[in-house]
């Protein structure tokens, strides 16, 4: 506590995660609340509260508002981070039969879901940018070419990076052009870094975007602690109205786990290998 403290009143300037940057950033409203009543905000699942494992009132209303603000099918609210969002879709969506195609530079969940799914890896190419080491996206002509060495799969699990830690944007109009092709490929969109993205496509085209979500992307994660004013380890995963999951009870046998606690969210995993 000491060391948290020190940090607190040290006066720095935090270049950092959370988005909020200690404060600052928060709701007028949150912050409100926060100052007043401080940790008995800390609650678990209560009369009156709803449950995350199975929203049915206040939460659930606020996934249905979130969804909607979006333009996407419904929305899930994560409590371990994007991580479990990336890994709880990739679950839903891929399999050992199923290939995942990838940009080399995606973050370590999509590497760890492919050891939960099974799913084999071909993994993009990508630019860099020699001077500074970063990675720029997906090389399209590179890529283009590895997907016609052995003809393109008959199912996959396609996934984006929008945008990379350094703030990159995807080439998504590209992306969609190559998924759109394929009726049994699922669309995975890694928007870590990117909950700013669906409010600003106002300064594009209609015909250009910021976020896959309004591209169709099948499924979107995206962080509110990053770039948001979230707290550390709050994401939100969207499903698309175009290719929306279904959800059932822990008792269908097709599911995989959605990653919150100690609890069981069921993902139909049947609706992606028949569609």
């Amino acid at each position: 506590m000491a060391a948290m403290e020190a940090y607190a009143l040290g006066g720095r300037l935090g270049f950092h995660l959370p988005g909020h940057g200690g404060g600052p950033g928060l709701p007028a409203p949150l912050d409100r609340l926060l100052r007043k009543y401080g940790a008995a905000l800390d609650l678990t699942e209560l009369p009156g509260l709803d449950n995350l494992s199975a929203p049915a009132g206040r939460l659930e209303a606020s996934q249905r508002e979130m969804a909607g603000l979006l333009g996407a099918g419904s929305a899930y609210y994560l409590v371990n981070g994007a991580t479990s969002g990336l890994e709880a879709a990739m679950l839903a969506m891929s399999e050992a039969s199923v290939p995942t195609i990838m940009p080399r530079h995606c973050h370590t969940a999509i590497y760890n879901g492919l050891i939960l799914t099974g799913s084999k890896p071909l993994i993009l190419p990508c630019d860099w940018d020699g001077e500074w080491g970063l990675p720029l996206g997906v090389d399209r002509k590179a890529a283009e070419a590895r997907l016609k060495e052995n003809g393109p799969p008959d199912k996959a699990l396609w996934i984006s990076v929008n945008p990379t830690y350094n703030g990159i944007l995807a080439d998504l109009a590209w992306e969609r052009g190559i998924v759109t092709t394929q009726p049994k490929w699922g669309w995975l969109a890694d928007e870590a870094h990117g909950i700013h993205l669906p409010f600003g496509n106002e300064i594009i085209t209609e015909e250009q975007h910021l976020s896959a979500l309004r591209y169709g992307a099948h499924t979107v994660v995206q962080s509110a602690h990053k770039m948001g004013a979230g707290f550390t380890q709050t994401g939100i995963l969207f499903c698309n109205l175009v290719y929306k999951i279904l959800v059932h009870s822990v008792k269908d046998k097709n599911y995989c786990i959605f990653f919150r606690r100690h609890t069981m969210q069921a993902f139909n995993r049947q609706h992606f290998f028949d569609a």
